[in-house]
């Protein structure tokens, strides 16, 4: 059934790329993948195109582009897969985008979903080549999202595809869990309400250096931002330098936002003219604050600190890993003491788990999870989304499925898995603090989160 609210969306051309290299025969992966697949299958409509590829060593388009008037036959090629061989990971991903550009039209959402749980061992298999034919792709209009699967995959390529493809990463823990997240991934999909955003600084003569804080790019003045679906929100931080002067106020420049509107196809713009007033009275600069800013800064910063301490680890500089840790937090806790904001305060939690994480992550497999799932939350905050880390009331999503799933588990929560962090689930998360001598607040951070499970 589709979702409510979304009937006047635009169609859906769709090419779903799933592994079925011999390693998805563990634990039951391909299985999984198929069901999910099905299901996913389901909830498009005739209006909508589908491909189905598969890959391993070999690549082959098990269901070509078509609108999905025949649901019972894809399910039937679908359940005809079994595993074999290695990973041409780039091969079968390149082939959707291939059925994909068959029926393009730019006014419909043009997606490929890509599945993997291994390496790319066949085919191209060098990061920058993977990636250089992504950002083709994106060029052309397509979208590419990945999910990883398990503990076996190459997390930093998966992220790469996404960020160049302009999709979205996941990390899939269990098998049982995809059927969820390629729900979540058609979801978010149909709910596209703007395409292409792109933020351009025009700066004025004022401006002498542009730094991109939240986002990797190579043209700081000239940001893509991808797409965004109705009810997100990203956030978008630069840092100026601005030439000395004794002027009261300071013309910036145009702050210019162009976006494609999914549904009626037309080109929007918005133009922001951006200044700053000056002055020498330290007092007055203070009042004149945005506290909210600078905290963000500071998290924005705190996390790229973070992920140069997860690379010097994942390299096997564990004592710079450390000691990268242990001065970040240092500078958190005082951040946190002097703005006295609940998100520095989450954020200082968070890496005194991280540092007890990376000392105890010694076998192999706990080590590839830890980086896994720290990774993931570094990806997820690039653009202000830390509900990985921290989740109250007020929030909604996917993350709060797996907090109510959890504390259901234990025995803490007795009402429906919707996703909403409520009052009533706040209430069922101080108990569980208090069960477990955890601070009792409601707010599921890194603690209560490990405590379950789930960091």
């Amino acid at each position: 059934e589709a979702w409510p609210g979304t009937q006047d969306r635009p169609p859906v051309n769709l090419a779903l790329v799933l592994d079925r290299s011999g390693s998805m025969e563990d634990k039951g992966k391909l299985e999984y993948a198929k069901l999910s697949a099905k299901l996913m299958v389901d909830l498009l409509d005739p209006r909508d195109r589908v491909a189905i590829v598969e890959y391993d060593d070999r690549i082959n388009v098990l269901w070509p582009s078509a609108p999905v008037e025949n649901a019972r036959e894809i399910h039937r090629r679908i359940d005809s897969l079994t595993s074999r061989g290695s990973t041409n990971l780039t091969g079968g991903m390149m082939r959707g985008v291939e059925e994909v550009l068959k029926h393009f039209d730019r006014s419909e959402l043009n997606r490929v979903v890509l599945l993997s749980d291994g390496l790319a061992n066949q085919g191209i298999t060098d990061p920058y080549d993977i990636a250089r034919e992504v950002r083709g792709a994106r060029r052309d209009g397509v979208r590419i999202s990945s999910i990883g699967l398990g503990l076996d995959y190459d997390e930093n390529l998966m992220q790469a595809i996404a960020e160049n493809g302009a999709g979205n990463y996941h990390y899939v823990e269990h098998p049982s869990q995809i059927a969820r997240i390629f729900e979540e991934e058609l979801s978010t999909l149909v709910r596209t309400t703007a395409r292409d955003i792109k933020l351009r600084l025009n700066g004025s003569g004022a401006i002498t250096s542009i730094d991109v804080i939240s986002l990797e790019t190579d043209t700081p003045e000239d940001v893509s931002v991808g797409d965004m679906f109705a009810g997100e929100t990203q956030r978008i931080m630069l840092k100026v330098d601005v030439a000395g002067t004794d002027a009261a106020s300071i013309a910036l420049g145009d702050l210019e936002m162009a976006y494609t509107d999914a549904r009626s196809g037309e080109e929007q713009v918005s133009v922001v003219p951006l200044s700053i007033k000056t002055s020498s009275d330290a007092s007055a600069v203070n009042k004149a604050r945005n506290e909210d800013v600078v905290v963000e800064a500071a998290l924005f910063d705190a996390e790229r600190t973070q992920l140069a301490a997860v690379a010097a680890y994942e390299a096997g500089d564990t004592a710079r890993a450390d000691g990268l840790l242990e001065e970040l937090s240092a500078r958190v806790e005082t951040q946190a003491a002097d703005m006295d904001d609940g998100r520095l305060s989450a954020k200082l939690e968070a890496l005194n788990v991280e540092r007890e994480q990376m000392s105890v992550a010694a076998a192999p497999a706990e080590r590839s999870a830890y980086l896994k799932s720290s990774k993931q939350r570094l990806y997820q905050a690039k653009s202000g989304k830390r509900s990985g880390y921290q989740l109250q009331v007020g929030d909604e999503g996917l993350e709060v499925e797996r907090l109510q799933t959890a504390l259901t588990d234990k025995g803490f929560w007795s009402g429906p898995i919707d996703g909403k962090y409520t009052d009533d689930l706040e209430e069922a998360v101080d108990e569980f603090q208090a069960a477990e001598g955890i601070k009792q607040d409601g707010v599921a951070g890194p603690s209560t989160l490990q405590n379950l499970g789930l960091y």
